[in-house]
């Protein structure tokens, strides 16, 4: 007869992986728990602070929590997000940390703990020239694509001649600020005039601006970047021409990429799922389509010119 702490661990092994044999107290497999990637990364003297906090773990989490100890004050625990199968941790702050600063950033579950040290840049200091008619280029190619991670060099290889633009139409108030997105030529400084541009109000916490819920449609060779519920966050460097940061939280519709990054229908959503990903969830139209897309410390670059407004 099979032993049945056995077949349960050869059972959950792709789920958690590494089944140590034998059952825990509560009836379940047991699994050593251990942090397989953090970002920022432990001891990053430059992280972003506005940015997402993010660990990859060994085995599925329970009661997972997340803190930060500032060097003066008390610290404060995160709203944390659980995703793939319970096996990766996300925090994004409410208020964006102190740039130039340290921070301990502490992990607990069901009593597993760990914490490392993080600093933070110059990024989120107060800005040192007005924001009317200031332009910012996304350098959307040299972000760091956490979702879908099964596909992050095919992606981020296909998007090097996305080049969104982002100018300030006034300066801000208390809460908001006008802003216009545009697109550039792939291959020049240009303005693409095919490409309409948006004209929003973006929410202004100083320095940081976020602006969404958008859907977007760039036409690239022989497929089409589309993203829908598209949000973009982030600052400008406090210094004219430095470089600033963005993120990007949207649903990345697969469909008019499949033939040409995936090679059939529906095969980027069952490459995802297949290397451990969350899969396709529903479009707006409903069709189980749609990738998440989280797309973080975009780079940002002073673009020296005003964007017109294009229907």
């Amino acid at each position: 007869m099979r032993n049945t702490a056995s077949s349960l661990c050869l059972f959950f092994i792709v789920v958690a992986s590494g089944c140590a044999a034998g059952l825990d107290t509560e009836g379940l497999f047991h699994c050593d728990q251990a942090i397989e990637g953090q970002f920022p990364s432990p001891g990053t003297p430059d992280a972003f602070a506005g940015g997402w906090i993010i660990l990859d773990l060994h085995c599925p989490v329970r009661e997972p929590t997340l803190s930060v100890q500032p060097q003066q004050g008390s610290p404060w625990e995160l709203t944390t997000q659980v995703v793939r199968e319970g096996l990766q941790v996300r925090a994004l702050p409410g208020m964006p940390l102190a740039p130039n600063a340290r921070f301990i950033i502490g992990f607990d579950d069901s009593g597993f703990d760990d914490s490392w040290l993080l600093s933070t840049s110059s990024l989120g200091s107060p800005l040192s020239y007005p924001l009317l008619g200031h332009s910012e280029e996304l350098l959307l190619d040299q972000g760091l694509l956490f979702s879908p991670a099964s596909l992050s060099q095919t992606l981020i290889g296909g998007i090097h001649s996305v080049r969104p633009v982002i100018q300030f139409l006034a300066e801000p108030t208390a809460s908001t600020i006008s802003g216009r997105l545009g697109s550039l030529l792939s291959e020049s400084n240009q303005q693409d005039d095919s490409w309409p541009t948006i004209d929003r109000s973006f929410d202004w916490q100083a320095p940081y601006f976020s602006f969404g819920s958008l859907n977007l449609r760039w036409a690239l060779q022989g497929w089409s970047l589309v993203l829908e519920q598209a949000r973009i966050s982030g600052t400008t460097h406090p210094v004219l021409e430095g470089t600033g940061a963005i993120n990007i939280e949207a649903l990345w519709d697969t469909r008019e990429a499949d033939s040409l990054l995936g090679g059939a229908a529906g095969a980027l959503c069952d490459f995802d799922l297949q290397q451990g990903g969350q899969g396709c969830i529903p479009c707006a139209d409903t069709s189980q389509s749609c990738l998440e897309l989280l797309l973080l410390d975009v780079p940002t670059r002073y673009w020296p010119d005003e964007l017109k407004s294009f229907p």
